[in-house]
């Protein structure tokens, strides 16, 4: 699998221009059937708007656009545009507008759309999407901090944490650094740290 960048959560923009107002929101999505439902929220979320125009682009390299009646080409493309080059996969942007009474004419929708939809990407929070090795591991509480430091050395992120008598961590590294990840855990906990293999999968890493 190759390695891709998404978002896993909702991020918004807006723009107006002659009274028309573009609320952009991009959010994760995999699947025809999320993009559905997602784009049917927020129609129902925004009744009273003249538009919802979308794009989506899935990491297995499908993508689809819609102008939702405004003049073919001036929305759904732009948007679309705006996610290929933000190189963003498994995402959605759908931007509702809301008519202000005076016609943009093709150049103004276009970029009305396209800076909505850039808009809602510059508050985005990026991940990396790559196959990882899950670990789970226990510590005293005193060296929990120091586990961490060594995960996050290695591009690890904590999955789950969990506090009882000792604490129990989950965290992935990725795949291709576990061959370093391992001795430099044995030598910062001088062999006494052990660290087992939970699976291995396709997890976020922050970038």
């Amino acid at each position: 699998m190759k390695e891709f960048e998404t978002v896993l959560k909702e991020f918004s923009g807006e723009y107006s221009e002659k009274r028309s107002r573009f609320i952009a929101a991009l959010l994760p999505c995999k699947t025809e059937k999320q993009a559905a439902d997602i784009i049917q929220k927020i129609k129902s979320e925004n009744f009273g708007a003249n538009h919802n125009v979308y794009a989506y682009v899935f990491s297995n390299g499908s993508a689809r656009f819609s102008d939702d009646g405004e003049p073919h080409g001036t929305a759904g493309k732009p948007v679309l545009e705006v996610i290929q080059g933000s190189k963003l996969k498994d995402v959605i942007i759908v931007v509702t507008r809301y008519f202000g009474g005076v016609l943009l004419g093709t150049g103004g929708l276009v970029k009305a759309y396209t800076t909505a939809a850039q808009n809602a990407l510059m508050t985005a929070e990026r991940v990396k999407m790559c196959e990882c090795t899950v670990f789970e591991a226990e510590c005293s509480y005193s060296d929990k901090d120091k586990l961490i430091s060594v995960v996050e050395k290695y591009g690890g992120n904590v999955i789950n944490t969990e506090y009882t008598e000792n604490v129990s961590l989950e965290f992935s590294i990725l795949s291709s650094s576990v061959a370093d990840f391992e001795p430099a855990l044995k030598e910062a906990f001088s062999g006494k740290m052990i660290a087992n293999i939970k699976e291995i999968g396709i997890f976020p890493i922050k970038i």
